[in-house]
Parts: structure tokens; sequence; C-alpha cells
């Protein structure tokens, strides 16, 4: 799953922001 196929997935911004923030802080912990 890309991060910068943003409009592709037709989420809200609020609601893909958080789910990027998410993964973002996921990834860093196991990285």
């Amino acid at each position: 799953m890309e991060v910068h196929g943003k409009r592709t997935f037709g989420y809200d911004d609020g609601v893909f922001t958080r789910l990027q923030d998410f993964l973002l802080k996921f990834m860093v912990q196991y990285l």
C-alpha cells in the first residue's frame, strides 16, 4: 500500500491523516 495514493483511496483527509500517522508511529517503533 502506497502512502502517496491519497486521492486513490477516497478516504477523508482527516481519516487518512490519522491512518498515516498511526502507520508512521507503528513503523518507527519496529524499524
